[in-house]
């Protein structure tokens, strides 16, 4: 019977976190062209065969996206929510700093009441649920997530 060492098992991990923040950023950056495409196709700047061609994907890809709706980033912030804000930060895209600013500033909506007849709830995106998600998702880490909610009560102080 072989037995795992310490190092082994910790080389695994290193494995499998950069399988995940690599993972997490080609999903990203197939996000971003997916908006550009979008952006590049409302503009009417050129045909859909130019926009597969420069993209690398087939003409009927680029008029699915151009009809599949997609979140919207506000200016000013990295993501269309905290909790792509919090995915681009695990994936190595933003800094620590940014991620922090940025959720201690997105102008979170209130959740959504709870209906009677709902049998699924969701309090919907873009509420301080998106940021408690990317902690119990590993996104992010305690103790930035403590930072974020210090800085969201001292604002409300």
């Amino acid at each position: 019977m072989r037995t795992v060492s310490e190092q082994e098992t910790t080389e695994e991990l290193v494995t499998l976190g950069e399988l995940r923040r690599l993972t997490l950023a080609s999903q990203l950056w197939e996000l971003d062209r997916d908006r550009l495409i979008q952006k590049i196709s409302q503009s009417r700047d050129a045909t859909q065969i130019q926009i597969a061609i420069a993209a690398r994907v087939s003409q009927p890809r680029v008029s699915q996206i151009t009809h599949t709706r997609i979140p919207v980033v506000l200016d000013g912030f990295s993501g269309a929510s905290p909790y792509e804000i919090a995915e681009r930060y695990a994936a190595d895209l933003l800094t620590k700093a940014t991620l922090v600013d940025e959720l201690v500033r997105w102008p979170y909506e209130d959740e959504r009441p709870v209906e009677d007849v709902a049998d699924v709830w969701s309090p919907g995106a873009g509420t301080f649920n998106d940021v408690e998600r990317a902690l119990f998702d590993r996104l992010i880490t305690p103790e930035i997530y403590d930072a974020v909610v210090d800085q969201l009560d001292a604002e409300r102080s």
